[in-house]
């Protein structure tokens, strides 16, 4: 009896550990899944928002880009560099300032007279003119251009055709402001293109309406880009679930009797675009809900984008399988090691036991470690074993996680760097004119503003400079606008010679006009700068059979402005403008100075 109790009671004393070690291993596993599970879905949720900021970086460029242009076209006609009763003038405007633009389909003016002017680009790269006036009977004529950028040869008619009906028209002067369109198939280039409008008033009155057909192609470009995986998507609708654009590649148009109409998400022929439309606002609201499409997990994100009156909808799908595929078979496979090494450890001896005992109790303390984040590898057995095989599996294991948040961590930091880059280039770019490389009438806006308030908070002076090169427009006719595109260039360069603070600011006023800005100066060293700046370009010795010189030469209006407070801008430059109006008046080549106290 004493035998049997104590044979029994050996065995109780094995299946125990045996059991616990068993059921702790499990448990174990079961938490580093767990929470290797939730830190893939914040890595998950991390890159879905770096997506989408991108996403919205990228659309947020190409509503400024659309305003900027219609804010260059209205600047153009209030400044008269826009002179739509010289067919001249309006023709070789128009016709620069599309070939400035890759992404632009069109731009126009539509005026209150019911006259229609602008350009166009082609598929192939060619750009056409278009006019509607009284001479056209209300009809708008598309000409070919010649290399100066004027009408040539009448290729298209389009009768009766009034800009005031139109939709862009109707609703900029609606909303008294940029109104922009739906997304729609562009025409000529079958692309997705978006108008963007702006209403022109002078005292009060509307004059007109200035547009722009915007090619959205770069929005494409961008999605396509994104780290979105094998199996992922991204796409965008509008208010009417009308697709914007897709990382799919299908069209987000359709030809209904030869005529383009806008796609519906719902109609789509990828199965993941379309069963995303069936799901639920309550369910997206939640934090990566997962939807099973085809036997797969998705995770489905949706924010919300708007602009000017607009609201577009951007879905993110994302298969965590594309991302982690690797990582989830290593996980399964320590997983089955551990069961199939638990069951094996339950038919041994107890010297065997004894000797897997430790081990065992090694890699439970390393698990958890790792549960909180904490890589401890466990040192090798001498024994090439199952618990050795165990060791190595879990120690590859640490190290693979490792090296894929690493990677990871590498990953989002060079993306981080390449938006910033991107950023701060766009951000140049869009305070510098490229002809002349100095500022640009939206650096020289934000730049005078923000003197004049530091200069009244300081009892600072400020002054500033309007130049206008003599006889340009004359220069141009004699020399051609590719000469008078090198003489901006090198009176550009002339400038930066003669302004050499850095706290002073060089810019493009508009066409041949520049203006220099000085901070805290004083009357003899504005006129010193003035005198400097008129005697180098003067020296430049560009030539101009139009001055009585015969040289290129500028006339400078400059005003010392003893800054008040709430002075602005418009008042400082329009003093400026009537010293350079004298200037001008009094015989070109001079400085004419006005003080504004």
């Amino acid at each position: 009896m004493d035998n049997n109790k104590k044979k029994k009671s050996i065995l109780v004393e094995l299946i125990i550990p045996l059991i616990v070690a068993f059921v702790i291993a499990t448990v174990i596993l079961i938490l580093v899944v767990n929470e290797n599970q939730r830190n893939v879905r914040n890595m998950l949720e991390s890159l879905r928002n770096e997506m989408i900021t991108l996403v919205q970086r990228e659309l947020n460029l190409q509503m400024d880009k659309a305003i900027l242009l219609n804010k260059i076209n209205e600047n153009a006609y209030h400044n008269g560099i826009l002179d739509t009763g010289v067919p001249s003038n309006r023709e070789r405007y128009f016709t620069g300032l599309i070939k400035e633009f890759d992404d632009v389909a069109m731009t126009y003016i539509g005026l209150e007279t019911g006259e229609f002017y602008g350009a166009r680009r082609n598929i192939d790269g060619t750009i056409n003119i278009v006019r509607n006036n009284e001479d056209t009977l209300g009809h708008s004529e598309y000409y070919s251009v010649d290399e100066y950028g004027n009408s040539a040869e009448l290729l298209q008619v389009f009768e009766n055709f009034d800009p005031r009906i139109r939709p862009w028209y109707e609703a900029a002067t609606q909303n008294q402001r940029i109104a922009f369109s739906g997304i729609y198939s562009h025409f000529v280039f079958n692309e997705p293109t978006l108008t963007a409008s702006i209403p022109i008033f002078e005292n009060g009155l509307l004059i007109g309406v200035v547009g722009v057909d915007y090619l959205m192609t770069g929005l494409n470009k961008t999605l396509t880009q994104l780290p979105i995986g094998e199996n992922g998507q991204v796409f965008i609708i509008d208010d009417k679930e009308q697709l914007i654009a897709t990382t799919t590649g299908e069209s987000i148009f359709n030809l209904v009797e030869g005529k383009s109409q806008n796609k519906l998400a719902a109609d789509s022929s990828n199965p993941i675009t379309k069963t995303t439309m069936l799901v639920s606002d309550p369910l997206l609201e939640t934090a990566l809900p997962e939807v099973r499409i085809n036997g797969m997990t998705y995770m489905i994100g949706k924010d919300k984008f708007e602009f000017y009156g607009n609201y577009w909808d951007i879905y993110t799908i994302i298969l965590e399988e594309d991302f982690l595929a690797d990582k989830n078979v290593t996980l399964f496979r320590s997983l089955a090691g551990g069961l199939m090494i638990s069951l094996i450890f339950m038919s041994l001896i107890l010297f065997i036991i004894r000797n897997v005992i430790r081990p065992i109790l090694r890699l439970n303390e390393s698990a958890k470690k790792m549960s909180h984040g904490i890589i401890d590898e466990v040192p090798l057995g001498k024994q090439r074993n199952e618990i050795y095989e165990l060791t190595q599996s879990f120690n590859d294991m640490s190290m693979k996680i490792v090296n894929h948040v690493d990677e990871l961590e590498a990953q989002v930091k060079l993306r981080t760097i390449e938006l910033e880059e991107k950023n701060e280039m766009l951000r140049h770019l869009s305070f510098k004119d490229e002809l002349m490389g100095i500022g640009n009438r939206r650096r020289l806006d934000d730049f005078l503003e923000q003197a004049l308030e530091l200069a009244s908070r300081n009892n600072l002076n400020i002054g500033l400079m309007m130049l206008d090169i003599d006889n340009f427009k004359e220069f141009n006719d004699s020399y051609g606008h590719i000469e008078g595109d090198e003489c901006l260039r090198k009176i550009g360069k002339a400038l930066k010679r003669s302004v050499h603070r850095k706290s002073d600011l060089i810019a493009r006023y508009g066409g041949e006009e520049m203006v220099v800005v000085l901070q805290d100066t004083t009357k003899e060293n504005l006129l010193k700068v003035a005198e400097n700046i008129r005697l180098e370009i003067h020296g430049l010795m560009l030539p101009n059979e139009n001055t009585e010189l015969g040289v290129v030469t500028v006339s400078i209006g400059a005003v010392l402005c003893k800054v008040k407070p709430k002075q602005t801008a418009d008042e400082v430059l329009n003093v400026a403008d009537q010293a350079l109006y004298e200037a001008k008046a009094n015989g070109k080549n001079r400085i004419e100075f006005e003080e504004l106290i």
